[in-house]
């Protein structure tokens, strides 16, 4: 994939959004950063794993970088790092600095954003299960079967499904959590609030898992 020739459009749409010049600077570091992020990785579990794996090919490449590139910035935007600069800059100018931040204020991410952004870290997370893992949860979780036959069909004790599955859900909650501050930093979200959010639109578990079924969002992911 051609990363580095989409980043002139990224940058554009970044700086189209910036309303001075500390944001400038900040949206041109983004994009500089982009390419390593994305193939040479971010740090995990004591690795580096590339942000281009949480690529799902349902949208154009160039359309992918910049939700990603602007969720950077506009995380930045509500960090208390971009707050200080602005009250220091402003008050050095006799400026009511409130009408900035107000304004910065409303690029906070709304549910369709911070939805976009969970969707393509929960594909990732599924999409890294074992096949062991995948079938397992499906069949429980999706098609009800019970764990007590699912352990005679595997030929194995059913704690033994009852570890495993617990095992995969505290996996995806981790790996779910990592990439939603990957994506946008300063995302002020909890699992719990994936989980409301996953509850009110059950339809992305069906497009992440690539089955039908829509009403099994809780036992899919909630962790005892």
């Amino acid at each position: 994939m051609k990363v580095r020739s989409e980043l002139s459009s990224v940058l554009g749409v970044l700086l189209s959004k910036c309303r001075d010049k500390s944001s400038e600077e900040k949206a041109r570091e983004i994009a500089d950063s982009l390419p390593a992020d994305l193939i040479v990785g971010v740090p995990r579990d004591g690795k580096n794993v590339p942000l281009l794996k949480m690529y799902q090919g349902r949208a154009p490449l160039r359309s992918w970088l910049t939700v990603v590139a602007l969720s950077r910035l506009k995380s930045w935007w509500r960090s208390p790092q971009y707050r200080n600069l602005v009250r220091m800059r402003e008050e050095h100018d006799d400026r009511d600095f409130t009408e900035t931040l107000a304004a910065a204020g409303s690029d906070s991410p709304g549910d369709s954003e911070i939805l976009a952004i969970l969707n393509d870290a929960l594909a990732e997370a599924l999409g890294g299960l074992s096949s062991r893992a995948s079938v397992i949860l499906r069949l429980v979780h999706i098609h009800d079967v019970e764990q007590q036959r699912l352990a005679v069909m595997l030929n194995c004790h059913a704690a033994t499904i009852s570890r495993e599955l617990a095992q995969t859900q505290d996996g995806i909650r981790k790996q779910v959590m990592w990439g939603l501050k990957i994506l946008d930093p300063y995302l002020d979200i909890t699992w719990d609030d994936c989980i409301s959010l996953l509850e009110e639109r059950p339809g992305l578990i069906s497009e992440a898992l690539g089955l039908i079924k829509k009403n099994a969002t809780r036992p899919i992911l909630a962790v005892h």
